[in-house]
């Protein structure tokens, strides 16, 4: 199996994003859930991430976004039966008091709009904010290299890498419009292209990729730091 290697060519584009990530098992694994709590998370993760990201939408852009921001915020709270925020703290704060009010405004609007759980669920997000100038990549063609076992399809569920100084490629298809889940404990850089390269999401070792993503044919660039194993979900 042959892949079209790329070389890339910088220039500068506006970003503007805030990421929100949920990653069940690193997030939570000093809280004891029950069983309610646990199936609350995981059957509403995709929803209310894409609930705090669509608030967070609104609030930023009275924000001005062209400076560079690099800020993390890493949050606790119970939601109540009410849909209400109960002992609310920062487990990791950014690097500025302004942006931890934000995130509380932006969580404060969110839950309100959150499915409301049968018992008290306590919540956990990262929120990563990235804005401003950075540098953008284009590809384009270059020479091929033969990958051999290092070009397949990957199945939804987990898959085990070996550490490798290549990138590992590998392809899916989504059978309909819904989200794209992928979890892994730090050790993997993962990008996912469109089958003609165009790049959809990047996710590090610092945060999972959890994403609306419309029904196709893609690729997924995965870079391992060591062995790793990588949770895959896809519709």
């Amino acid at each position: 199996m042959k892949y079209i290697v790329t070389l890339m060519t910088l220039s500068s584009i506006l970003l503007a994003n805030v990421h929100v990530n949920q990653n069940i098992k690193a997030l939570y694994k000093d809280v004891k859930l029950s069983m309610i709590q646990e199936n609350y998370i995981l059957d509403n993760q995709d929803e209310n991430i894409y609930i705090i990201e669509n608030v967070s939408k609104k609030i930023m852009k009275r924000e001005d976004t062209k400076k560079r921001i690099q800020e993390k915020n890493v949050v606790e709270f119970e939601l109540t039966t009410e849909g209400y925020i109960k002992d609310f703290k920062y487990l990791k704060r950014s690097g500025k008091r302004k942006y931890d009010k934000l995130t509380r405004e932006i969580i404060d609007e969110a839950v309100t709009k959150m499915a409301k759980p049968t018992t008290e669920v306590p919540m956990r997000f990262i929120i990563i904010y990235e804005y401003g100038k950075r540098k953008k990549y284009k590809t384009y063609k270059d020479k091929t290299q033969e990958y051999e076992d290092h070009y397949q399809r990957i199945p939804k569920g987990t898959s085990r890498f070996l550490y490798s100084s290549k990138e590992y490629i590998r392809e899916f298809e989504t059978r309909k419009d819904g989200f794209i889940n992928i979890t892994n404990e730090m050790c993997a850089n993962v990008t996912v292209l469109t089958m003609k390269n165009q790049k959809i999401y990047t996710g590090s070792i610092w945060w999972n990729i959890n994403k609306p993503i419309q029904k196709g044919k893609y690729k997924m660039l995965i870079q391992v730091k060591k062995k790793c194993d990588l949770h895959v979900q896809y519709p």
